[in-house]
C-alpha cells in the first residue's frame, strides 16, 4: 500500500533470514514457530523504517511496531526484489532452453 503524499510503503515481505534465525536462536523452546512475514513501513529510498508481526491480515498499532536499523541492501524489500530477479532469471533461461531444444529438433526432423 503506497501513501499518496509521502510515497512510502506499507507491505507484508518475508523477513531477513538472519533475523529470522536470530529470533529462533533466541528461545529454542518456544511454542510457535516465528511466521517469516512482517509488515514493513519503507520510505522512498527503500530502506524499512519499522516492522510489526506479519502473522496478521491488518497491523496493530502503536507500540506494536518496532523500528528498524536496517539499510537498504538489508530490507526485506531488497529480499523480495532479489526473488523477484532471480525468478525472472530463471524464466529467462528456461525460455532459452525451449528454444535451443526446438531448434535441435528442426534440425534433426
Amino acid at each position: 500500500y503506497k501513501h499518496d503524499q509521502s510515497g512510502w510503503l506499507m507491505a507484508l515481505v518475508e523477513t531477513p533470514p538472519d533475523e529470522l534465525a536470530a529470533e529462533k536462536a533466541k528461545d529454542p523452546y518456544r511454542y510457535e514457530e516465528p511466521c517469516g512475514m512482517e509488515w514493513c513501513f519503507i520510505d522512498r529510498t527503500g530502506k524499512d523504517l519499522f516492522k510489526h508481526k506479519g502473522d496478521t491480515i491488518v497491523p496493530g498499532a502503536g507500540t506494536r511496531w518496532k523500528h528498524l536499523h536496517r539499510s537498504p541492501e538489508q530490507a526485506a524489500v531488497s529480499a523480495a526484489l532479489r526473488k523477484k530477479r532471480e525468478a525472472k532469471q530463471r524464466a529467462k533461461a528456461l525460455k532459452a532452453a525451449a528454444k535451443a531444444q526446438a531448434r535441435a529438433e528442426r534440425e534433426t526432423a
